[in-house]
Formats: structure tokens, C-alpha cells, sequence
């Protein structure tokens, strides 16, 4: 997260400024890729976390995937391209959450202890009646709520300066 924030901020502030947090943002990737390897290393040692993986192949590619995000916004942040490391450390923040869902499908939490106590995805999901209900809510108010977040990227966009609209 600090890295996302550093790497922001690199995007937001004034060039003259976001010289030197470049360097903070580009430790703190590379904090984070040490934290993925220690992460990485704990996962394949537990028992536990091999035991409750359902499906292999996204539990190895989700290391890999994610040191390959930080790279890229290690790199982009030395070529002086903050969009793409925004970008980059963007992914790197989604790619944990898709990972480990995909590596624990079917199941929203495992259980360790007994097996026939573990939560599917289906079981953990709201009631017919209810998903419609969100659906016809959802149809009038997504377009809204994504209208007004597009209005706010395109008002805050850019470096910040002394004329630039900012919330505080």
C-alpha cells in the first residue's frame, strides 16, 4: 500500500517534487517484492495453506504474476512514467484478492479442521429474489456512481499546482 501511495503521488504532485519520492516509491517496490518472496516462501512451507488450496496452478502463477506488477512499476518509475506504475501497482493491489479467490474455488473460506465445514462461493451467495433486487437497482445507479467517478477523475486529473482543484 505505501508503494501505491508513493507511486500516486509520484502521478499527482509537481515534477519538482515528485523527484524525490521517485526514489522513496522505488524502495518501497522493492520492499514489497520482499515482502512477496517472504509471503511466497511462508505459503509453500505451511501445510495448512497447501491444504487449503483447491486449484494449484493460480496459487504458483499469483507469486509470479505479482513480482512481475512490481517490476514493471519499478521500471516505470525509473523511466519517469508514473501513469504506468500507477498502473502497474494497481494490479499489483487487485492481483492477491483474484489470486487467492481463483486458488481457493469453489470455496469462499476453507476449513482446515473438517472439510465438510467449509464455505462455497454458492452456499456464501444472497438468495435468488434478493440478486434480483440488486439487479434493478443496479441498472439505474451503476451508470450514475460510474458517471460521477469518471466527473471526479477528469476534474482531479493531472499534477497538482497552486491553481488545481483539490478535496481539502
Amino acid at each position: 500500500m505505501a508503494a501505491h501511495g508513493a507511486t500516486f503521488l509520484t502521478l499527482r504532485l509537481p515534477a519538482k517534487a515528485a523527484g524525490p519520492l521517485t526514489r522513496t516509491a522505488r524502495r518501497l517496490v522493492a520492499a514489497a517484492l520482499a515482502a512477496v518472496a517472504l509471503a511466497a516462501a511462508a505459503g509453500l512451507l505451511s501445510d495448512r495453506v497447501r491444504a487449503a488450496t483447491q486449484r494449484p496452478l493460480p496459487a504458483v502463477m499469483l507469486p509470479l504474476v505479482l513480482v512481475a506488477a512490481l517490476l514493471a512499476a519499478r521500471a516505470s518509475l525509473g523511466r519517469r512514467r508514473p501513469g504506468v506504475a500507477f498502473a502497474a501497482t494497481s494490479a499489483a493491489l487487485a492481483l492477491p484478492v483474484a489470486g487467492v479467490g481463483a486458488a481457493l474455488w469453489p470455496y469462499a473460506l476453507v476449513s482446515t479442521v473438517a472439510p465438510t465445514a467449509s464455505l462455497s462461493v454458492a452456499d456464501a451467495a444472497a438468495s435468488g429474489p434478493t440478486l434480483t433486487l440488486l439487479g434493478w437497482l443496479v441498472l439505474p445507479l451503476l451508470p450514475a456512481l460510474l458517471g460521477f467517478q469518471a466527473m471526479c477523475w477528469w476534474v482531479f486529473r493531472g499534477r497538482t499546482d497552486g491553481r488545481t482543484p483539490v478535496y481539502w
